[in-house]
């Protein structure tokens, strides 16, 4: 709990496109791209800005009312969704400056945290992934989930409920205006942190703090959080290995990392001598192969383990698979 602005805070529910990650550039670009590529002529300015915040249902009414009605938007949205994945896999997510910063220290911090984005689950659940931060949050709540889309106050509600905390409690953190307006409306404590376009100045009244960035945002932050003090020491992962090899067959960010913590501590004074884990995220694959190690996070705390050892394989190479079922002394499933 904290108290900012005055206002006693125990739980903060983020917006993801254009609040913690920089995607609205983009999205406008594989809109654009899309609507060119089926219908021949791009979106406009004028369509893609007041799509801001939108669900996806008023976002094609608005586009419908600026290019027709025989407009294919939903073909169009689809489209742009498989440009944006493709990017984002090969570039990565952008992730706004101060974004982990300011996650840290609401965690370090107690807060309960919630996602509370338009886009559809697939879609958010892999940008949080990739961009490392589906770690820090309790609940998701995404706009194929709630009946009523942004401006409306259902999907902020929603996320505070599943937080088990009141709305006025909440930090609600939003850049658009019609992400601010669902904010206002669900009685919470807006936070604007502004992107591509700044709401209007009677909308933008109604947020508790407005701000030009994270930055800015953390500045206020450090300014009302109480000293905690030196931690204390915690216990290591035991640092012997023992002759044994184990499997993680179907490992994921949350589940294979949970495994991976069981299977180092599994007799209390060594570790596997190997983690053979299988996977069809090649961004997984990817990543810890390079590095030959995993870090396991304890959310709560803010506290790391790092693995080493760990030897990524593709879960659709059924060679690779019966082998590690060979070698392995012990199989986790996720």
């Amino acid at each position: 709990m904290i108290y900012f602005q005055g206002k006693r805070i125990l739980s903060a529910i983020f917006d993801m496109d254009g609040t913690m990650f920089d995607t609205e550039r983009l999205r406008f670009k594989t809109l654009k791209q899309a609507a060119v590529e089926l219908h021949g002529t791009p979106l406009s300015e004028e369509t893609l800005i007041g799509s801001l915040g939108l669900s996806a249902k008023k976002a094609e009414a608005l586009a419908k009312a600026n290019h027709g009605e025989d407009f294919p938007y939903a073909q169009v949205r689809k489209r742009a969704d498989e440009l944006e994945l493709a990017y984002v896999r090969d570039h990565g997510v952008p992730i706004k400056d101060g974004l982990l910063e300011v996650l840290e220290r609401l965690r370090k911090y107690g807060l309960t945290m919630a996602v509370a984005t338009s886009s559809r689950r697939a879609i958010a659940e892999e940008y949080l992934i990739n961009a490392n931060v589906l770690k820090y949050f309790d609940v998701t709540v995404c706009g194929d989930e709630v009946t009523q889309g942004k401006p409306h106050p259902e999907i902020f509600l929603t996320a505070a409920s599943a937080l088990n905390c009141l709305a006025q409690h909440c930090l609600m953190l939003e850049d658009s205006e019609n992400g601010l307006l669902s904010a206002i409306r669900a009685e919470g404590q807006p936070i604007l942190i502004e992107d591509i376009k700044a709401p209007a100045p009677e909308v933008k009244a109604g947020a508790l703090k407005a701000y030009q960035n994270m930055h800015e945002f953390l500045a206020d932050l450090n300014d009302c959080m109480p000293d905690l003090g030196t931690p204390e020491l915690t216990e290591s992962f035991p640092q012997a290995f023992n002759q044994f090899s184990v499997g993680i067959h179907g490992f994921g960010a949350m589940g294979g990392g949970y495994l991976t913590q069981i299977f180092s501590h599994w007799d209390g004074y060594t570790r596997p001598c190997e983690i053979i884990a299988a996977t069809r995220s090649r961004m997984l694959r990817d990543t810890i192969q390079a590095f030959g190690r995993y870090s396991v996070r304890y959310g709560a705390t803010s506290f790391d383990q790092t693995i080493d050892n760990l030897t990524m394989i593709d879960l659709d190479d059924a060679e690779a698979v019966i082998r590690m079922y060979d070698v392995a002394e012990i199989i986790g499933l996720s």
